[in-house]
């Protein structure tokens, strides 16, 4: 009997076609993909895949009801597993334009630093000897551009460890 019970739970598992799921013999690959997901498949993983273990399962000694079940179980974990893998894909999507804003914001930011180097008109005056200063407007303004640099390093900081973060 629990020999009948892991047949059962391993064609559960096989999320392939459910046709070949119950043929006599069904061989199962199990393998974990480089984003951490395991994977099954009745079909061998892409070349050069590591870890992949493989099963053969006689499927004969199923009962009709067992099958029936099997069937069942797979129709609904292949739309929960469509459901899953676009709900990841849309926290994916979402995080990378987070990302490539927070880039965009750093780039304005590097740029408005190097640009803000030169003194602008009225940022020197003059000295009583002749010639001239920066004026501390001059200071105070690149202490603005540059916390305002190293906030945007930040925030792509966070956007790269919020995408790192997700998990399918």
């Amino acid at each position: 009997m629990r020999s009948v019970q892991f047949v059962a739970a391993a064609a559960v598992l096989s999320f392939g076609h459910v046709g070949a799921a119950l043929a006599d013999v069904t061989q199962v690959f199990e393998w974990r993909e480089a984003s951490g997901v395991l994977s099954f498949s009745q079909e061998p993983p892409p070349p050069g895949t590591k870890g992949v273990t493989v099963r053969v399962m006689a499927t004969a000694s199923l009962s009709p009801a067992q099958r029936l079940a099997i069937q069942l179980r797979l129709a609904g974990l292949d739309a929960a597993q469509q459901a899953d893998a676009k709900r990841f894909e849309d926290r994916t999507a979402a995080a990378d334009r987070t990302v490539d804003l927070a880039l965009q914001r750093l780039s304005s930011a590097e740029q408005a630093v190097r640009s803000g180097r030169t003194p602008l008109t009225g940022d020197r005056i003059g000295n009583a000897g002749g010639g001239t200063r920066l004026r501390t407007t001059y200071f105070d303004r690149q202490k603005e551009l540059e916390a305002s640099a190293q906030d945007a390093r930040t925030a792509v900081e966070q956007a790269y460890r919020a995408r790192a973060d997700l998990t399918p």
